[in-house]
């Protein structure tokens, strides 16, 4: 039940910066390249999310490996991105701002998921 509870805050924190554009009354532009890469990264991060937690289910001790290949692949990703976007260039602040505050939320949550999942097993010293 906890892993509903990480996944459910998750989804709720890394919602944020999308409901607060929303908020904001950036809504007669919506569909620029800034709201596509607010979408793109809010799935790329939910979909690496899953995969670590999944991972975490299928063989212990692998989410971090997991993990740390997502993160290169999310960096290819978001390279692959400014060069799709061209008007990249004028919004790459905000961009990486986005990107890191969802980058920051996922480690820490599945840093917290991991050791409340390990609480139970037993150290052998």
């Amino acid at each position: 039940m906890k892993t509903f509870t990480y996944f459910g805050v998750f989804c709720v924190l890394s919602a944020i910066p999308a409901v607060a554009r929303f908020a904001l009354g950036y809504m007669n532009n919506w569909g620029s390249s800034f709201d596509k890469i607010l979408v793109l990264l809010l799935v790329l991060h939910l979909i690496s999310f899953v995969i670590c937690m999944l991972t975490g289910y299928v063989k212990k001790g692998l989410e971090a490996f997991a993990f740390l290949g997502l993160i290169i692949l999310k960096m290819f990703v978001f390279g692959y991105f400014y060069y799709i976007f061209k008007d990249l260039k004028s919004i790459v602040l905000p961009v990486f701002g986005i990107f890191f505050y969802h980058l920051i939320i996922e480690t820490i949550l599945l840093i917290k998921w991991i050791q409340s999942s390990n609480k139970n097993h037993t150290q052998y010293s």
